[in-house]
């Protein structure tokens, strides 16, 4: 549940305590309903659509390649093109919020 708040405060552009003193129960029900009915939306969806472009793309190649050179290979499934984070929300919450801005810069340099 903590994903969808913060996938619709990205959307609103509204931060997420905010976001929850203003959205009435019903607002919050319509917003997931929404979200069932129309797919991801915000972050979700942008990596949803990348992932979706990246295997059309390799089908695409696949193809072309298969058409000249005869050789076939695995088509990926779009699990397999879409993002995978591997940072747990925990680390980034036990401590102050410039050490955690720290580890993540740090994690990014390796």
């Amino acid at each position: 549940q903590w994903k969808f708040w913060h996938n619709l405060s990205l959307s609103l552009r509204i931060p997420v305590e905010e976001l929850k003193d203003r959205i009435t129960a019903r607002e919050y029900q319509s917003w997931k309903h929404y979200e069932l009915v129309a797919g991801p939306f915000g972050q979700e969806r942008a990596d949803y659509n990348t992932a979706l472009i990246v295997k059309t793309l390799h089908e695409i190649t696949s193809m072309i390649l298969a058409v000249n050179t005869g050789k076939t290979e695995e088509l990926p499934k779009l699990e397999d093109c879409l993002l995978k984070f591997k940072y747990v929300l925990k680390e980034f919450t036990e401590n102050s919020e410039a050490e955690n801005v720290k580890r993540f810069i740090g994690r990014w340099r390796r």
